[in-house]
């Protein structure tokens, strides 16, 4: 998949595993980072769903502060909006 985040694009290949109640990911190549691993962890909480989010990130490249903070902000909400995407997909589908 392409990222583009702080100006920075990415070509990324990820490989995912999957539980009922979360999804890891792991980095298998990339043009800009050295390894990447997150996870999102969801737990019910009566009518709603708690969702814990992790992400670690080695730049092959070493990134000023502002930059870092700007790239993590992107991925956080690139990988946010994916997981909304994928609940309203499964929601429809019930």
């Amino acid at each position: 998949m392409k990222v583009k985040t702080a100006g920075i694009t990415d070509e990324q290949v990820v490989a995912y595993s999957w539980t009922d109640r979360s999804v890891r990911w792991t980095l298998v190549s990339s043009t800009q980072q050295r390894s990447q691993d997150g996870k999102y962890e969801l737990t019910p909480k009566g009518d709603n769903t708690l969702v814990q989010f992790e992400i670690t990130v080695d730049p092959q490249v070493p990134l000023p502060g502002f930059v870092l903070k700007r790239a993590i902000k992107g991925t956080i909400d690139t990988a946010t909006e994916a997981l909304r995407s994928q609940v309203l997909k499964v929601k429809k589908g019930q």
